[in-house]
């Protein structure tokens, strides 16, 4: 539906130079797409999540949105996930160069890939983050990634 947008080059380059912050108790945490993070993965670790998938419902398709819409949207993100409401955490999606503003969002843990892909289509994404937590620190891991929906 959207493919034509991972070949956009703007587009791919605005969404990996995002990072991508998720605002733990302790600690905010950045994620960037294929940029190792192996000190984030640990903590996440230790709050026992296998997976975590960062979605935010503003500006679907990639479209500015009006604050109302966006925070329709995001009010929906809250909803259709409410099973995970005692291990999600909020997400900003942060535009280093400050053109694009603030996206909040949601850190979802132990979501597989098929899982995120589907909620974050439903909401109208094209793309999110997302990143498999080994088990072990020792253990090899792949950085976080961009999926395109």
């Amino acid at each position: 539906m959207y493919a034509h947008r991972v070949h956009d080059p703007g587009l791919l380059l605005a969404f990996s130079a995002t990072h991508y912050c998720v605002l733990m108790p302790r600690a905010c945490l950045i994620l960037r797409p294929d940029t190792p993070a192996p000190d984030a993965l640990s903590l996440l670790r230790e709050a026992r999540w296998s997976s975590i998938s960062i979605i935010t419902a503003h500006n679907p398709h990639a479209t500015p949105a009006t604050p109302q819409a966006n925070a329709h949207a995001h009010a929906r993100l809250l909803t259709l996930t409410e099973h995970l409401a005692d291990r999600r955490l909020p997400s900003i999606n942060r535009d280093p160069s400050r053109r694009w503003p603030d996206e909040p969002g949601l850190a979802l843990p132990d979501l597989n890939i098929v899982e995120a892909t589907a909620l974050a289509r439903s909401l109208g994404q094209i793309a999110f983050i997302h990143a498999t937590i080994p088990a072990h620190a020792t253990d090899p891991h792949d950085p976080p990634r961009l999926v395109w929906c």
